[in-house]
C-alpha cells in the first residue's frame, strides 16, 4: 500500500527558486529591486530543510501535512542583511506578480488569514549570520 504526506516549508535560502542567487547575479549593478521592503517571507535554510524532510519520512504514517515553525523577516531587512556594509541602493519596482502577498502564509490545510509577524522575526544581525554562515554574502 502506497501512502503519501505531504512537507511543506518557506523559501529555502539560496536555492535556485530563492532571492538571494537573484540578488546575488545583481552585484555588478549594484541595485536591487524590491517590490516592497515590508513583505515578510518564511526562511529554511537547506541543510535545515533536508533533517525536517527526513525527520517527516521517518514519523509519517500517510496523509500529513508537515510544516516546521520557521521564522520570518522582511525583505527589507534581508536586502539590509545581504548588503551589509557596501550599502547598494535599493530601487522599489511594486509588485511584478498579480496576488503577490505581502505576508507569506503557510498553515495546515492551505492558506489563510494568520499573520506571520506574530512567529519568530529574524533581526538583520541573524539573518546576515545565516548567510554568512551558507556563504552567501
Amino acid at each position: 500500500c502506497t501512502r503519501f504526506s505531504v512537507v511543506r516549508y518557506g523559501n529555502v535560502i539560496g536555492s535556485r527558486g530563492s532571492v538571494i542567487p537573484f540578488f546575488m547575479g545583481l552585484r555588478p549593478s549594484g541595485v536591487l529591486p524590491i517590490t516592497d521592503a515590508r513583505m515578510t517571507r518564511f526562511l529554511i535554510t537547506l541543510p535545515d530543510a533536508v533533517r525536517f524532510i527526513l525527520h517527516c519520512i521517518e514519523v509519517m504514517t500517510g496523509e500529513e501535512e508537515f510544516l516546521p515553525r520557521m521564522p520570518t523577516c522582511t525583505i527589507g531587512d534581508l536586502c539590509e542583511a545581504f548588503v551589509g556594509e557596501d550599502g547598494w541602493p535599493i530601487e522599489y519596482v511594486g509588485s511584478r506578480l498579480a496576488g503577490e502577498k505581502a505576508h507569506e502564509v503557510i498553515e495546515p490545510g492551505g492558506p489563510s488569514s494568520e499573520d506571520t509577524t506574530a512567529w519568530q522575526r529574524l533581526t538583520v544581525p541573524e539573518i546576515r549570520e545565516i548567510l554568512e554562515k551558507e556563504n552567501l554574502v
